[in-house]
């Protein structure tokens, strides 16, 4: 593979770019031309920080799942991936948003399928191309609806009739969805279906505080952006077959990780759904039980020096 084809950790920075960029003294035109906007630096564990853990599980096929109150960035962070790692959703791009707004949402129909009218039967289309599935709101969406999103989290569509079809791109496909879960305090939203939320492998809630940007974050965010609550579109670029490649050589290292990296991935697995206090209690036993300044660094050795490798 020649050395332009492959991934880096810098072609991966959304708005620590940005911020780079601005503290560097370049114009603004030009960092918007070159940026994508989300940022959120707040520290999680051994160098790894809250856009790092996203940004991974893009990498590892993980489908991700991002709750959180209206304007905590959730939409931002979705929409950058979109437009900056896989071309966004237009014609040329691989990306797909499915708006979960919409309460007669069909997804074979609307965004897999097409009636042929010679036949006058439903012919898939192009979009079981695409590789990346912006699933937005998906709490807006009765139990019983939510199911539809249940196939797309496992990289595959189901018809009506029951014939599986996978989608993405050389065995490749990644899903993020936003959902406004809480406590019943959003009108409108469903309760998300236990089944769906076991099918995501990451979840980042950004209604608890160890997810948040930080103040600096925030700073640089009203500082670099327009003031307004829309998302705002990052430039289109497209860095799919770096993405692909890079995940597919992720996937092959990682059936021999070894038993320090199993014991803080486990930690990792589990760590994200629960508190910082128990996060931090089952990170020392995972160090108890394998001792030593390597299983210290196991996150960030995997996570950023291999990608930084590859």
């Amino acid at each position: 593979m020649a050395e332009s084809d492959r991934l880096t950790y810098d072609n991966l920075k959304l708005g620590e770019k940005r911020k780079e960029m601005f503290l560097a003294g370049k114009p603004m035109d030009e960092i918007n031309r070159e940026c994508a906007f989300y940022l959120n630096s707040r520290p999680v564990i051994y160098g790894l920080n809250v856009t790092d853990l996203g940004v991974a599980s893009v990498l590892a096929r993980l489908a991700l799942l991002l709750p959180g109150r209206p304007g905590c960035g959730k939409s931002q962070f979705a929409s950058d991936i979109s437009n900056y790692f896989f071309g966004g959703t237009g014609k040329d791009g691989l990306a797909l948003e499915i708006d979960g707004t919409n309460k007669e949402l069909n997804i074979y129909d609307d965004n897999f399928s097409y009636l042929d009218r010679k036949t006058a039967s439903r012919k898939l289309s192009d979009n079981i191309h695409r590789c990346f599935f912006d699933l937005e709101e998906i709490s807006r969406q009765s139990g019983f609806t939510q199911n539809q999103f249940i196939n797309l989290a496992t990289g595959k569509i189901v018809s009506p009739k029951g014939e599986e079809t996978s989608i993405g791109k050389y065995g490749y496909s990644s899903v993020v969805a936003t959902a406004n879960i809480g406590d019943g305090e959003y009108k409108g939203t469903f309760e998300v279906d236990k089944a769906l939320k076991n099918r995501f492998g990451v979840v980042i809630d950004f209604d608890y505080e160890m997810f948040k940007p930080t103040s600096e974050d925030l700073r640089f965010i009203r500082k670099l952006s327009e003031a307004n609550p829309n998302v705002k579109k990052s430039p289109v670029r497209d860095i799919s077959g770096k993405i692909i490649s890079a995940s597919k050589e992720i996937s092959e290292k990682t059936l021999n990780i070894g038993i320090e990296a199993e014991a803080v991935m486990d930690f990792l697995t589990f760590g994200l759904n629960i508190t910082a206090e128990e996060m931090e209690a089952k990170f020392r036993k995972a160090l108890k039980m394998f001792p030593g300044p390597e299983s210290a660094r196991i996150v960030e050795k995997t996570a950023m020096e291999n990608i930084s490798a590859l």
